[in-house]
């Protein structure tokens, strides 16, 4: 499923590009895997759309279930170098899960989703909070040191906004009624996102 926000400054990846990229991301995995190395690409293999920069996060999934996801919210570095450095972290260095191994290699689905700009989003109150936010949007939340972000995707399992919005409190390690209480500071983006 390919969701493409209004906001989103990379609206015109084409197929090839898009084939790249996970050919991109799933060659970075299968050459750590190997070689224990960051992979580098020919230049042939690098259109113009992948130096510019983004932000983005690679999700893998195994038999439909999540498997690691990695990610950079801002713009630091160049797409191709992006898809390798995440690619990688999330196949191998997700603290959730055990790095990936060489007989899970073919069984993996690769999901790239490229960001737009992350903007914060200003609200009054809780009530005001849910009717700015919807479903197309990935949101971070963020209160003193503690953040967190959910990509547009993650809205499929929750039934409804209360539950995102206590999820991803949790996940920043805060509490789950956090997000009624404590007026956190909430960003939101778009997503780019396709999948081998």
């Amino acid at each position: 499923m390919e969701t493409i926000g209004e906001n989103l400054d990379i609206t015109t990846v084409g197929e090839k590009d898009k084939r790249a990229l996970l050919t991109l991301a799933r060659n970075s995995i299968e050459w750590f895997a190997k070689y224990g190395e960051k992979y580098s690409p020919s230049e042939f293999e690098l259109s113009d759309m992948m130096y510019e920069r983004s932000g983005v996060f690679v999700t893998l999934m195994k038999a439909g279930q999540l498997r690691g996801c990695i990610g950079y919210i801002e713009p630091i570095k160049e797409i191709w170098t992006a898809v390798i450095d995440n690619s990688i972290n999330a196949a191998f260095y997700d603290p959730r899960f055990p790095p990936i191994k060489q007989h899970e290699l073919a069984s993996l689905s690769i999901e790239i989703s490229l960001l737009s700009d992350v903007k914060r989003l200003d609200y009054v109150d809780v009530n005001d909070l849910l009717a700015k936010i919807n479903r197309r949007m990935g949101l971070m939340i963020k209160k003193g040191m503690h953040s967190a972000t959910y990509l547009p995707e993650v809205w499929e399992q929750f039934k409804d906004k209360d539950d995102f919005l206590e999820s991803l409190c949790l996940k920043a390690s805060l509490h789950a009624e956090a997000w009624r209480n404590a007026h956190p500071d909430i960003s939101y983006y778009y997503t780019n996102t396709f999948k081998s």
